[in-house]
């Protein structure tokens, strides 16, 4: 488990990715979480999320990557900003 990369309120947690059913989920939990920062202090995020990396993981010249998300909550629910990047070799 991770702090955030970027100062944001939420813990990337490894556990929430998983696969089913030839899909990977990408889980959330309002879980609080408190973790390590600097040497004797700790932050608690109040949500969980998960991240996975895709940096140097991949490299293509062409070709399609497609993406589907069902997200929850109803299509107007504020609060929720979701981002997919895909992001090879440069």
């Amino acid at each position: 488990m991770k702090p955030s990369s970027n100062q944001q309120i939420n813990f990337y947690n490894e556990t929430l990715a998983r696969t089913r059913g030839g899909n990977l989920e990408l889980l959330f939990s309002n879980e609080p979480k408190t973790f390590p920062t600097d040497p004797g202090k700790t932050a608690t995020a109040p949500i969980q999320s998960a991240m996975v990396q895709t940096w140097n993981k991949f490299c293509f010249t062409e070709g399609i990557i497609e993406m589907r998300a069902q997200m929850p909550g109803k299509w107007n629910q504020a609060g929720l900003w979701p981002g997919f990047w895909m992001m090879g070799n440069l």
